[in-house]
């Protein structure tokens, strides 16, 4: 998967977990500073991602999506209001 991604949210295809692009970015991170490879994305070890939508009770409550939200969607959309 290229540093650039298409999609905000996206999911473990082994156990389901939602993992946001955020999450990724930070994950991507950590693996370039310490220079060790990388075992899997998702908490469970699993590499593989594919591209969801939260789950409106489950997943939209979480911290980290409205982390994803503000920074992804509010944000620019307020730069773009006030600066264009």
């Amino acid at each position: 998967m290229s540093r650039e991604m298409k999609y905000l949210v996206y999911r473990c295809f082994n156990c389901g977990r939602l993992i946001t692009k955020l999450e990724l970015e930070a994950t991507w991170d950590r693996a370039e500073k310490s220079g060790a490879e990388q075992k899997g994305i998702c908490s469970c070890g699993g590499g593989q991602l594919r591209p969801s939508n939260a789950k409106l009770w489950e997943e939209l409550l979480l911290p980290r999506v409205w982390r994803l939200a503000f920074k992804e969607v509010f944000l620019p959309w307020l730069r773009t209001k006030f600066n264009g």
